[in-house]
């Protein structure tokens, strides 16, 4: 990792274990996909993403029960994907209208204070409308009782998209939703034109899951703390395992108290995360005495 920073959380803690008895040390890490340089002044990651203990309500492996909406295909994409063995290829293959979708029962789950995260691979942004709405999901308990989110064109870019969904970003709730027993799930994409058709293979999703806030986070490896006394510093080591923070372009990292105060936050060249890879983080922090 490069562009280290100690939070003022992280230093005010370090004075606290000097003169208090029972100091706030840091006991997790959060990994993320945000490369914007931080700051002493950082309370989170820009962007953390889940770890590990998610629950998967779709991994998009297979087509079964998936329907296409009108003027839309669902096909599998074994070429392409971020999870498992495959993606959904999503297309549009009529001129009846502007939209394009596809629906399924997915397994029911408990949406309550948590985040719906899923991949969504766009070969070209420019195949959807120009301005506003790009994407609408609805999630709920079926097509007439569900949370809808809206998505901005502006928001998405070309290739793969990480998209995070919860309770701050619902545009609507149409019917009356049980939150606690969701279990359907459509992709609604918007175009200009009736006539403009997308082709299969240039619009995809995968692995649609529910994050928890504890799923975020991942335990130190307490083995690998090492305290240097001539060097005046302190380093570790945390492992994510093959099953953990699969398909994401792995950018942040921050070490962080059981009640969540960030101490540490740091930044590096996107490593994507795969199932065959082992990641071990490695971090040294070094205290320098300037003689004031």
């Amino acid at each position: 990792m490069t562009g280290a920073k100690m939070t003022v959380e992280g230093f005010n803690n370090l004075l606290k274990s000097g003169y208090l008895a029972t100091p706030n040390v840091p006991t997790k890490i959060n990994v993320g996909i945000s490369t914007s340089n931080p700051t002493q002044f950082d309370t989170a990651l820009n962007k953390k993403i889940p770890i590990q203990n998610t629950e998967q309500a779709d991994s998009c492996d297979a087509t079964t029960g998936w329907s296409g909406g009108t003027d839309s295909a669902v096909s599998l994409n074994t070429t392409i994907f971020k999870e498992g063995t495959g993606s959904l290829n999503i297309y549009k293959t009529g001129t009846t209208g502007t939209a394009f979708s596809a629906s399924k029962t997915v397994t029911s789950l408990d949406f309550t204070s948590k985040d719906l995260w899923f991949f969504l691979y766009i070969e070209d942004i420019t195949d959807l409308v120009s301005t506003g709405t790009a994407i609408s999901i609805q999630y709920g308990s079926d097509n007439s009782n569900y949370y809808a989110f809206d998505i901005g064109i502006s928001t998405l870019v070309d290739g793969w998209n990480y998209i995070k969904l919860n309770s701050s970003n619902i545009s609507s709730t149409v019917g009356a939703p049980t939150i606690t027993a969701c279990d359907y799930f459509a992709l609604i994409a918007n175009v200009d034109l009736a006539a403009d058709t997308v082709a299969e293979g240039d619009f995809m999703i995968d692995d649609i899951k529910l994050a928890s806030s504890e799923d975020y986070d991942l335990d130190f490896d307490t083995d690998t703390l090492a305290v240097d006394e001539t060097d005046n510093s302190v380093s570790y080591e945390s492992t994510l395992s093959l099953t953990m923070a699969n398909g994401y372009p792995i950018t942040e990292q921050g070490h962080l108290t059981d009640d969540d105060a960030l101490y540490t936050h740091n930044v590096s060249t996107a490593d994507n995360k795969t199932t065959s890879e082992l990641f071990i983080i490695k971090e040294k922090i070094k205290l320098l005495n300037t003689n004031l």
